[in-house]
């Protein structure tokens, strides 16, 4: 049961959190524009960067000195890649028919829903593999009003095969 009272809210940060992104990047341009008179560009730091080396490791070392130059950014960069690429695959895994072929079945689950009672929500974080031929393999989260359970669904041509509840 607590689970299933805290859930909703650990969401709020998932789908805040890109727009607060957003507006700290726009911000941080802009003002890098007003600070330096120029917008920012890597390429014009990297060959700086590259001009004071001489030698045959003369871009191991300018690539080196860049990432620990720009460690902060390239972090927030990799960061902001990595839960852009979580989102959009969650996106596109509950949008698929496998999924609303999944989600069909479980509502109609009678035994499902005498164990975990009425269905709340799907978890955000869903998985798997979907095909464009209809076979699918998913796992998700069901949270009900009594428990809160992980499923993994079975789909063969867009028809559930199989279903495990643990």
């Amino acid at each position: 049961m607590a689970a299933a009272t805290v859930y909703p809210f650990a969401l709020i940060g998932v789908y805040l959190g890109p727009p607060i992104l957003m507006i700290g990047i726009i911000g941080w341009i802009i003002n890098y524009r007003r600070t330096k008179n120029q917008f920012p560009n890597p390429i014009r730091s990297f060959n700086r960067i590259l001009s004071k080396h001489k030698g045959l490791l003369k871009y191991h070392f300018a690539m080196f000195e860049f990432m620990f130059s720009y460690l902060l950014h390239f972090w927030t960069f990799c960061i902001v890649f990595w839960v852009g690429l979580a989102f959009l695959g969650t996106t596109v895994f509950k949008n698929s028919n496998a999924f609303a072929a999944t989600k069909n079945y479980v509502e109609n689950d009678s035994d499902l829903i005498e164990r975990i009672g009425q269905i709340r929500y799907y978890g955000f974080l869903i998985g798997g593999s979907v095909s464009s031929s209809g076979n699918a393999d998913i796992s998700f989260s069901i949270i009900g009003d009594n428990e809160t359970i992980d499923a993994k669904a079975i789909l063969e041509n867009g028809k559930v095969i199989e279903i495990k509840y643990k």
